[in-house]
């Protein structure tokens, strides 16, 4: 899990800098060995409007992942915050990494939010 913490904040591809749901879908593949295959899916937002683009964040996930119930371990969640679509994954029990504007990725501990929804990766 260390190789995910420390992440600078950006538009590139994590290892070197990651967004939020670069951030998540690398963490599928390094904690869990999954490949997420985005195909001809567009995720990257420079050059564009940050705040209007993390919208599309609620098109691109049901494209690889089932929305669910319960949030488990491994499981992506997305929240509305400050106007901007956050994603988030549950590391461990209790434990989410994530990633914000300006600020490299960490581990935070979980806590229910207002809105919030679970996505599980399909297969």
């Amino acid at each position: 899990m260390d190789r995910l913490i420390g992440i600078p904040w950006g538009s590139g591809n994590p290892p070197e800098e990651a967004d939020c749901l670069s951030l998540a879908i690398y963490a599928q593949k390094i904690l869990w060995g999954r490949k997420v295959e985005l195909g001809d899916i567009d995720t990257c937002w420079y050059n564009k409007d940050l705040r209007q683009f993390s919208h599309r964040i609620i098109e691109i996930i049901p494209r690889f992942c089932n929305e669910v119930d319960k949030f488990q371990v491994g499981d992506m969640a997305t929240v509305e915050t400050i106007g901007y679509c956050h994603v988030l994954t549950l590391v461990d029990e209790g434990l989410v990494l994530h990633t914000g504007l300006n600020s490299a990725s960490r581990i935070s501990r979980y806590r229910p939010l207002k809105g919030i929804r679970f996505w599980r990766l399909r297969g």
